[in-house]
Parts: structure tokens; sequence; C-alpha cells
């Protein structure tokens, strides 16, 4: 089996295109914070028909930079949402993988934002496995703690 490279790419049939051109069999869309969801759903037709049109898959998707805990501790409903939308597209586009963070609450000690952590994550991990999606945690600090091995093993440890 020959190994698969991927890149980066704007979720529209010109980064598909994009990725072809440059020999790679994935793309991974990163739809950060700021991103409407509901304009990445109305693209999944055109990004399937991409797809097939040039041999290249979706190897994940993931999402930076939106609070999924707000300042009292509570999860941010709408933030759930997104993720679990977003999980759906993940599946009907064939990823295997969706990465997200947690962010870190200044204001909670170090150990509610663990269960915070721990609590988003249980949902979305219980969401995923209902969708066949995997779900990962990524290393970027970009409104993520949940990035260092300490982390991993109080939060990864117990999900």
């Amino acid at each position: 089996m020959a190994m698969k490279l991927g890149i980066i790419a704007e979720p529209t049939a010109e980064g598909v295109r994009w990725a072809a051109e440059k020999g790679l069999g994935y793309v991974e869309y990163c739809y950060n914070v700021g991103k409407d969801v509901a304009e990445l759903e109305k693209a999944v037709p055109e990004l399937k028909a991409a797809y097939a049109q040039y041999g290249v898959q979706l190897g994940a998707l993931g999402r930076w930079g939106a609070f999924k805990v707000d300042d009292d501790g509570n999860l941010i409903e709408s933030e759930l949402e997104n993720t679990y939308r977003l999980i759906d597209v993940a599946a009907e586009l064939g990823a295997p993988v969706f990465n997200t963070g947690v962010n870190y609450v200044k204001n909670l000690p170090y150990l509610t934002n663990i269960e915070k952590a721990r609590e988003f994550l249980v949902k979305a991990v219980a969401y995923g496995k209902q969708q066949g999606v995997k779900i990962a945690t990524v290393n970027c600090d970009w409104d993520n703690f949940v990035r260092t091995p300490k982390e991993w093993e109080l939060i990864h440890g117990v999900i």
C-alpha cells in the first residue's frame, strides 16, 4: 500500500483540485471560529463531486479557536452543537477524524478546567462514535489547553 499525503486546503472544489494538482490524495479542512457551519454544510454536494472528480479524500476536519467553556464553567451549547454538526459533515464526507480542543478558563481552578474539558470531549467522542468519526485533540495552543502530556493523561486517560 502506497502512502498518501495531504494538505490543508479551502473547503471548495478549487481546494480539492489544487491538492490533486500537487499529487496529493488528501485534504484537511480547518473550519475555525468565525466560520458559519451552515456554509460548509451547503458545500457538501460540491465537495463530494470534487472528491470523485479528482480522486482526493478528506483526511480530517477540525475547528480551532472556538471557546467550548464559558467564564462560569458552563459548556457553550452553541459550540457543542457546531461540533456535532461538523462531525456530521466529516462523516458525510468520509473523514475518519475530527480535530478539536478545549479552551482554558483563567478564573476557574485547573482541576475544574480538566473536568470541563472531559465533559466536552466525552460528549464529542460519544457523538463521533455514533457517526463513525474519531475525535482528536490538537496540540495547537489557539484557545486550547489539551496539548501536553499532563493534560492528555488527565483527560484522555479518563475518556
